[in-house]
């Protein structure tokens, strides 16, 4: 009887090797899977991210532009002022009393 209780736990334990190797057998195909995926998307992915960078450059290249028009204009319009009943000349900060005659 001895004999046979032996017997069993050794086909128990060899069911589990084979179930064992099976998953492993398994996730070493989706693991191969995986690297195939990524090989076939990376390329993709480079792309996309040269075309990210080269167009923040061209934002960042056009924002300044903006800046730069808006700064000038500003400029111009800045420098002679009416507030209220006094002319402002920013550029050398002088406040004149409107006439009102």
């Amino acid at each position: 009887m001895d004999a046979i209780v032996v017997e069993d736990e050794n086909k128990g334990k060899d069911c589990i090797k084979e179930n064992i190797r099976g998953k492993i057998l398994q996730l070493k195909e989706e693991k191969n899977n995986v690297i195939k995926e990524i090989s076939r998307i990376k390329p993709d992915l480079l792309k996309l991210e040269s075309f990210i960078t080269n167009t923040s450059e061209d934002i960042r290249k056009l924002e300044k532009r903006i800046n730069e028009t808006s700064d000038r204009i500003y400029g111009k319009f800045s420098k002679f002022v009416v507030i209220g009943k006094y002319y402002v000349r920013t550029p050398n900060v002088e406040l004149h009393l409107k006439c009102s005659s």
